[in-house]
């Protein structure tokens, strides 16, 4: 298998592994508004993006209707462990609604947020399934960037502190440990690994050689420093989901609050010691990442200090204040946070009628 290079010919699918923090959330909506695309080769096919569950296929309309379901109006196919968990007639009918795009002459395009990180037998079950040539597309971050976007999304509720939350996450900033197991998944052709920056879709787009959307799509913005505080003081309600809530939140502040210091970022979480906890315990997969990159994307993760360096003047950006130095998080708020969490859970109800209309 070839890594980080254009197939021969066109593949059976495309598969986007996702990982968390990494533009899953912007890509999928992008392609779930437009998710046909036209090759820039007239004499190439085309491509379809679909969401695969379990005993169908979603596309079109359904697609669509389907995304109305999330905060973030983006539509995505299932956790491998539901795919190849499910009776063998369900992952052939799923199977079916995929040849059909194929013979519309469209390669289809397959997302979910956490394929990359699943686990090395659902990976080879579930390409084994589809059948050759499968492109896998994988987007990475330098580790300490990666970990410290994770750091206020994802059970930071249940893991506030730094040390627990490294503990349980670190693992997931070993990119290569991931890609391993992709790149001797059975059909899988290429395997593309690219770096997340400013515009993930117009990027992966261009890595197919197919039309791109033209609008510049940014998702999953970080929750202001005072929601990191209110979170602090209290246990939020147990189904609160962040991610809806963050949509939520910014998607009805006014241009003027959402701009003021108020609701200024969350401060950065990590010192000294976790940077450098961090580095130490990534490097060897960090080096084994370049085997799998084309020779421009080496070249980057080579000279971008951010996946070698301890010195935290490459990680800290310049404005950021670490979690320890904010003593302003542990003031309590008395009646006025009891108010603060009722209208959020307003604000969720209502935003959730609002995207069923």
């Amino acid at each position: 298998m070839n890594a980080g290079c254009r197939m021969g010919g066109e593949p059976t699918a495309v598969l986007h592994v996702g990982g968390m923090k990494a533009g899953s959330s912007a890509l999928q909506y992008d392609l779930t508004w437009q998710p046909v695309r036209r090759s820039l080769d007239p004499a190439s096919d085309g491509y379809e993006y679909v969401s695969l569950l379990p005993w169908q296929l979603l596309r079109g309309e359904a697609l669509q209707q389907h995304a109305a379901h999330f905060a973030a109006h983006y539509s995505m196919s299932d956790q491998l462990a539901s795919l190849v968990g499910q009776p063998a007639e369900g992952l052939v009918a799923g199977l079916a609604g995929l040849e059909a795009v194929r013979r519309e002459g469209r390669v289809p395009i397959l997302s979910y947020e956490t394929w990359l990180t699943a686990q090395s037998a659902e990976v080879h079950a579930f390409t084994a399934a589809l059948g050759g040539p499968i492109r896998v597309i994988a987007y990475v971050r330098p580790p300490v960037q990666w970990l410290a976007s994770l750091y206020y999304q994802r059970d930071y509720t249940c893991e506030p502190i730094v040390g627990r939350f490294l503990s349980k996450w670190l693992f997931a900033a070993r990119w290569a440990d991931f890609l391993d197991v992709w790149h001797s998944a059975p059909g899988v052709e290429t395997l593309d690994v690219r770096l997340h920056g400013g515009d993930i879709c117009a990027d992966f787009c261009q890595l197919l050689d197919c039309e791109v959307s033209g609008r510049r799509v940014q998702h999953n913005q970080t929750f202001p420093a005072e929601a990191i505080r209110l979170f602090e003081r209290h246990q939020m309600p147990s189904e609160m989901s962040l991610s809806e809530a963050k949509f939520a939140l910014w998607r009805w502040l006014p241009e003027s609050v959402a701009a003021s210091g108020l609701l200024a970022a969350a401060p950065f979480p990590f010192g000294e010691r976790d940077i450098e906890m961090i580095m130490e315990q990534t490097g060897d997969a960090s080096r084994r990442l370049l085997g799998l990159c084309d020779a421009e994307t080496c070249s980057r993760i080579e000279a971008d200090p951010r996946w070698w360096s301890v010195d935290p003047g490459h990680h800290v950006p310049p404005a950021a204040r670490p979690v320890a130095a904010d003593n302003a998080s542990a003031a309590p708020g008395g009646d006025s946070d009891a108010l603060a969490v009722a209208l959020w859970q307003c604000l969720l109800a209502a935003d959730a009628a609002w995207r069923q209309k």
